[in-house]
Formats: C-alpha cells, structure tokens, sequence
C-alpha cells in the first residue's frame, strides 16, 4: 500500500490522542502511514484481514522475497505509527490505540545486517551466486544522508521527487507544534529531524517535458541562468511545514497582455525558485525546533545538478551550499555503503565536488517577497 494510498483516511480519528501519538512517533498520526492503512484493510476488508499474518514494507518485503527471512528495518518502522522512535522499538501502546495485535509485528533489524542467503530458487532465476547475501537496506533519503558523511548537527537537503530538509541530531527532538517529522537514522545511533517541501523534483521532471521535451539540462540551465527578473512567478504545490493545510491549485503568474519577453525558460525559472522558496521555508521552520549554527548545509539528489538552484538557496539561507561527488545518486551510494560494511569491504569517503557561496544581492529579498504574494493568492482558490 504506498504513499498515494489512503484507505485509512475516515479512521484518522480514531486516534484519542493524537499529541501523545506525536510524541512517541515523531509524526502527526495521518492515513499516510502503515497503522491507518491496516485499520482500513481491517474494516473494509474483513474476509482479507482475517488471512493477515504480518506486514512488511516494501523494501522490507523486496528483502524477504530473496531471503525468506521477515524483518523490519528501524527507519522504516519509524513510518508506520506502531514504533517508539525514541527507544527504538515497537509500541504495544500504539499497538492498543489502532487495536492492532502486536503479534503482526515482525521482528526488527538493523540496516546493514546481513537477514540471511539468497534463496535458491531466486538465484537460479537471476543467475546470482546462491552463496551471495542480503543485506538489510533502509529508508531512500537516510541512505542517501549516510552517503555523504555528514556530522551530527549538520543539515542536510535531499532533492529527489520530494524535498526533506533533514538535521541530523544524537537525540530525539519532537516540535511542541507538530510541523516536524522525527526519524531512525540508518546508522543505528542518531535521529533525523525533519520537515519536507513536497513534491518538488516530480513538478520540475513534468515542466521540463512540456517546455523542454528533448533538450539537455545543460540548455536548460544555460537559458534560466539568463533570467533576471521576474516576468513569471510560480505556486506549484509545494508543502510549508508551519501551514495546516497544503495548496491544491497552483500555477504560474505574469502580467497581461503577455509579454514578448515571456519564454520558457521564465516558467522553469519560477520553478525552480518555488522549490528554493519552498525549501527555505521549511529550513527556517527547522531553525525554529532546533539550533543550526554551521554556516553551511549539504545537499544531494537528482535536483542539485542545477547550479542555480543550488544558488537560490544559499542566497534564501545565508549559508554555502556543499555537494559531494557522488551527489547525484546519493541514495545508492548510500545502499554501497552499508553492503561494504556488512561484508567487511573499505568505503571510500567522498571527496567535496563543489562550494556555493551565499550571494547577498537584495534583488532576492524582493523577489521572495513576490513569491510569498502569489502562493498566498492561490491559497484563496482552496
């Protein structure tokens, strides 16, 4: 059942108390997560709930299918609203509170443990060694974290499909306002606290198709980096921590009649200065709960290789903006890693590819404030 499934959705208010459930999950209780899901399938679904022995999730359940081995990784337990993230293991409290009897647990493990050899079977089939291994992976964006080293207090910016904007803290955090995620780290000691900007490198993938079917990201970034004004102005969805509900319409502003300066490189412009906007937004939010004092953040993910996004955002947080070499594929990396480690093989460190300095031009106070102006008027259209 992924993300975009919510069956759970008109029982989310079976939950008493949905600040103690923050407090011991680290998330606001929403049918996003597993608990909500499985009470769905248990009331709408009795005759197929009655034959549920366990759930896993998917990367978990991928594990089990080439081992055979059931086992549920503590960072991604941490989404399932069924696990104390403070002390690191399920919750019978949780447990009562959905009335989900403990027993569809499976047992937790840690990422990077070896679960067990690869089933015959499988191995014949993908004509791998039947003397190769599992090793237990973990959640995308705690991998993709693992891959650049960072250190405790340092915050790190993974853009993929999604934004989560991460600090990485040696103990568990919650916001007395409920805006932040808190999870398990993959590295078994620390906690990830987080905020997310939404979908962020989905809307630039489906952008670039419609302006920009069959050129380069080099053309792209030639011709935005060009840009210096705001003839357009973008609300594409984005999600703001501190606000209670998210946009559903969006879209771009610009003057009429239409100019004949209006390209479409000013339309991906606005784009991307909607996910910096956006990501802001929520760092400061995340400055809010807990101290940053570094003067740099990190980033990675497939939405860095664009150099001005990356300046975007050291100029709306005032920080140097640091991507390592392996920035692109971060998350993989991060699944070498912790494989090298379960079988005795030496990681080779990364090396610092790039430094992106803050730029204090007041033209970006300006052209933030226009952002602010037009997310706020869609948010009339809710």
């Amino acid at each position: 059942m992924p993300n975009i499934d919510h069956r759970g959705r008109e029982w989310e208010d079976i939950t008493p108390d949905k600040h103690e459930v923050y407090l011991l999950t680290g998330r606001y209780p929403t049918s996003l997560f597993s608990a909500l899901k499985l009470v769905g399938v248990r009331e709408r679904r009795p005759a197929l709930w009655q034959r549920v022995s366990t759930f896993l999730s998917i990367s978990d359940w991928a594990q089990y299918m080439f081992s055979g081995v059931q086992g549920y990784e503590h960072s991604q337990a941490s989404e399932t609203l069924l696990y104390d993230v403070a002390e690191g293991q399920w919750s019978q409290q949780l447990c009562e509170k959905y009335r989900l009897d403990a027993s569809l647990l499976p047992p937790l493990v840690h990422s990077g443990t070896v679960l067990g050899k690869i089933q015959p079977d499988i191995a014949a089939e993908l004509s791998i060694s039947e003397s190769a291994v599992v090793v237990v992976g973990g959640s995308d964006t705690q991998l993709a974290i693992m891959s650049l080293e960072p250190s405790v207090e340092d915050i790190v910016i993974v853009s993929g499909t999604t934004t989560p904007i991460i600090k990485i803290a040696d103990h568990y955090i919650t916001d007395a306002q409920e805006r932040t995620w808190t999870n398990r780290h993959t590295d078994h000691a620390n906690f990830l606290l987080e905020a997310n900007a939404g979908v962020t490198g989905l809307n630039y993938q489906r952008l670039k198709e419609i302006f920009y079917p069959n050129e380069p990201y080099e053309l792209i970034e030639t011709e935005v980096a060009a840009i210096r004004d705001t003839h357009c102005v973008g609300a594409l969805g984005s999600l703001l921590a501190g606000e209670k509900s998210p946009l559903i319409r969006g879209g771009f502003i610009f003057n009429t009649p239409v100019s004949h300066q209006l390209s479409r490189a000013h339309f991906v412009w606005a784009t991307l200065w909607d996910i910096a906007c956006s990501i802001s937004e929520n760092y400061h939010v995340l400055r809010e709960v807990t101290r940053h004092e570094q003067d740099y953040v990190w980033m990675c993910g497939g939405g860095v290789q664009s150099k001005l996004l990356r300046q975007f955002i050291a100029n709306l947080l005032g920080k140097k903006v640091l991507i390592r070499t392996n920035y692109r594929q971060a998350s993989v990396s991060g699944g070498v890693t912790i494989c090298n480690n379960a079988l005795g093989i030496a990681n080779h460190s990364p090396e610092t590819l790039e430094v992106t300095e803050p730029d204090s031009d007041p033209v970006y106070a300006a052209w933030y404030a226009e952002w602010k102006r037009s997310r706020e008027a869609f948010k009339t259209l809710n």
